[in-house]
């Protein structure tokens, strides 16, 4: 990157804030009583910080500041944080903390304890999808996290005196059940931080895990080579070979679930079960995008001399389509109801004269024009999303009805995100006190009206870091991820979680626990496949025994909580699932099968390293 274009995007960054600020500071002024209402802010933390500071004193640690990332559950009922110490030159010292949304229950995931300078576990984030630091199953009782094994002096390098940061390790990929206290590597089946820091690597890197949309599998790419594992990591099946010259970036399942898009430079579709079908669809790939709702066609982005293009690519006869070309910024994303929106940039002597924000249908016919936008701040169009219902569109400077009849200004900047009801939406706004730039969280209906500031009202800076899956609360952070608080707001239902306390099979009791932040929920009414099974009692328990194999929808409700579901699966004898204490620690190269089954060896394994 030049100087010259350095300068130009900082300078028109400064502008854009400068601009926002002056908008937002007066619109800030004006309250409906349409706004959502704060009940309490509470600090999450405070809470963690207590168990950190612990590790960090059984370490022999001494930090002086740690950096904070966090990610809601899926039912919104828990906090994941990840503390992190990473000081340059030294073994980092990191810790995943899971805490009820109240602030109670916490409990610590994993830890790099007795972390050293030829081999340091480092638990990391997606930087490339805002900082995510987890994928969570749909069920709720796994996620998937990114870590990366280092030699810390590997990590920097010295020239002419000044410290850079250098290479970033071997990857790996680890999967938490958060019931069973069991975390795993995939590829390896290795279960404790020793033995995951020893021997992870040996099968290479590991990287871009994603859930099959029921939960119970995931794909996930090994030395550029595509698998398939379970959730409790006790197998891997290998879908494609060394035929595929090529290296593997991302992979992403179907809504069906029976098939997997996978792209480096090239886009190549394969089926999950035996890895038939494979075939490829398209050159010059940089990004999949997704699929279309019925799965019958594939959006990418293609990267090439500075210009990114949109496409769309038909599965049946691999007629390929292009949508935009603009720039990088450029992009394309699906709605609900499996229209597209994206952006179409113009430019002239090398510079951005504007940027037109289209709809149009999920094979990009009736393409319609929303809005175009001539200033300098055209690439802020790019941060455009549909609301949850699919009728209105924001952008960086309005809210706009997807019908194109229709818009309301609104000075939303970079950063924004609908609430899941479609309702509201929240945003970061800014002004100056005195020489210092202040950020803070706000939220507003979805016209654009009734902005109120929802971060407390101090001299410091706030940043959003994502609603709540049911809507009631919202992450923010302090600062520069000094503090984690949960904003709490009024009128909503509390949330409720339903688990299965056994692995079962028919004839089996099935235990169905009811919680709400990890407390009971008594006379719960429980249904099965839309069949009333009974209430809870004072427990929050009722069992129930099923006598056929299958997979069933059990959903809990009362009055005062929000209604919550979760997916049931029946296995007969013969295809009982694997329990957690079935699959040990065992090192394995997946290259050598098709199908690597992991056993149990861990006194073998135990033997050999000393762990």
């Amino acid at each position: 990157m030049n100087r010259k274009f350095k300068f130009s995007l900082l300078l028109m960054l400064f502008l854009v804030s400068v601009i926002c600020a002056a908008g937002t500071s007066v619109a800030l002024r004006e309250q409906t009583e349409n706004s959502l209402e704060v009940s309490d802010i509470i600090s999450i933390s405070n809470v963690t910080d207590s168990y950190y500071e612990k590790l960090a004193m059984d370490e022999n640690v001494t930090y002086t500041d740690r950096s904070l990332l966090c990610s809601w559950n899926p039912d919104g009922s828990q906090v994941l944080v990840l503390t992190r110490y990473a000081p340059l030159g030294e073994p980092e010292l990191d810790a995943m903390y899971l805490v009820n949304a109240d602030g109670t229950e916490p409990k610590e995931i994993i830890a790099t304890r007795n972390n050293t300078m030829e081999k340091s576990l480092e638990l990391v984030a997606l930087a490339d999808e805002d900082f995510k630091i987890a994928r969570w199953n749909s069920d709720g009782d796994r996620f998937a996290f990114n870590a990366n094994v280092v030699r810390v002096n590997d990590t920097f390098i010295v020239i002419n005196g000044e410290t850079f940061v250098g290479a970033a390790g071997m990857g790996i990929v680890c999967i938490a059940d958060v019931d069973g206290d069991v975390v795993r590597s995939v590829g390896t089946g290795l279960s404790r931080v020793d033995s995951i820091r020893e021997n992870s690597t040996d099968i290479g890197r590991v990287h871009g895990l994603e859930w099959e949309p029921d939960g119970t599998d995931a794909a996930v790419i090994i030395n550029d080579q595509l698998y398939v594992t379970d959730q409790y990591v006790s197998y891997l099946n290998q879908l494609t070979n060394s035929s595929i010259e090529e290296s593997m970036d991302e992979c992403m399942w179907n809504h069906q679930g029976n098939m997997i898009a996978f792209a480096g430079e090239e886009l190549w579709i394969v089926d999950k079960h035996d890895g038939s079908g494979l075939k490829k669809l398209a050159s010059d790939v940089s990004r999949l995008v997704g699929w279309s709702q019925d799965d019958s066609m594939i959006y990418y982005s293609s990267y090439g001399d500075g210009i990114s293009s949109q496409y769309v690519v038909r599965l049946n006869d691999s007629k390929i389509t292009k949508m935009t070309t603009g720039s990088l910024d450029d992009y394309l994303v699906i709605d609900p109801d499996g229209r597209m929106l994206f952006t179409n940039s113009t430019f002239g002597d090398g510079d951005l004269i504007s940027s037109g924000l289209y709809v149009a249908d999920a094979d990009g016919t009736n393409k319609k024009l929303l809005g175009e936008n001539d200033s300098i701040y055209a690439y802020l169009t790019s941060k455009a999303s549909w609301s949850p219902d699919g009728d209105k569109i924001a952008t960086a400077f309005n809210i706009i009805n997807a019908n194109g009849c229709g818009k309301y200004d609104i000075e939303l900047g970079r950063t924004f995100s609908w609430h899941p009801s479609g309702d509201y939406i929240a945003f970061e706004t800014g002004d100056y006190a005195g020489d210092r730039y202040i950020t803070k969280v706000c939220i507003a209906n979805s016209d654009g009206s009734g902005i109120t500031q929802v971060s407390p009202d101090d001299n410091c800076s706030y940043s959003f870091d994502g609603w709540s899956p049911d809507g009631s609360r919202m992450l923010i952070t302090k600062g520069v991820r000094e503090e984690l608080l949960v904003v709490r707001f009024s009128e909503f239902d509390e949330i409720m979680s339903i688990d299965f306390k056994e692995y079962n099979i028919p004839g089996k009791e099935l235990n169905i626990v009811v919680t709400s932040m990890s407390q009971p929920v008594e006379n719960a009414l429980i249904t099965m496949d839309g069949r009333e099974l009974g209430l809870t009692d004072e427990k929050g328990c009722l069992n129930y025994t099923i006598t056929e194999s299958g997979t069933y929808i059990v959903n809990a409700s009362k009055e005062g909580y929000f209604a919550s579901g979760k997916q049931l699966t029946i296995y007969d004898d013969s295809s009982s699932s694997v329990k957690d204490d079935e699959v040990s620690d065992t090192t394995g190269n997946p290259e050598e099968s098709v199908s690597t089954i992991l056993t149990p060896f861990q006194d073998w394994l135990d033997s050999l390293t000393g762990n």
